[in-house]
């Protein structure tokens, strides 16, 4: 997305919060996150009308997303301020607009979002 959410991982690398190369722009400047994808921030409505700014990782596993949305919200991908999309292994999914439609499953892989 355009806008300040677009550079905020370049401001924190420029003010030394987190490691890397400040001069890196769009997708090349998300830090990965422990499970291999992305992690970005996004201010656009996602996934059935979660507004707001939220943090997002990509490439998340089914078991993490369950635990992940049943410690921070309420298990439910498709409601609450923790919301997920279905991914590809290995492919950097963005969050979708629709909402998940069904249960989150363990043998699946996920893009998760979170209301901040």
């Amino acid at each position: 997305t355009g806008g300040e959410s677009a550079i905020f991982f370049q401001h924190l690398r420029a003010a030394g919060f987190i490691a890397g190369d400040p001069s890196l722009t769009g997708v090349q400047a998300l830090p990965q996150n422990p499970f291999g994808g992305l992690t970005g921030v996004t201010t656009q409505a996602i996934n059935n009308g979660l507004n707001g700014t939220k943090l997002c990782m990509s490439n998340v596993s089914g078991a993490a997303a369950i635990a992940l949305d049943t410690q921070l919200d309420d298990g439910n991908g498709a409601t609450g301020r923790f919301r997920g999309t279905l991914g590809v292994g290995g492919a950097n999914t963005p969050p979708a607009t629709a909402a998940l439609s069904g249960a989150y499953s363990e043998d699946n892989i996920y893009t998760i979002c979170y209301r901040i």
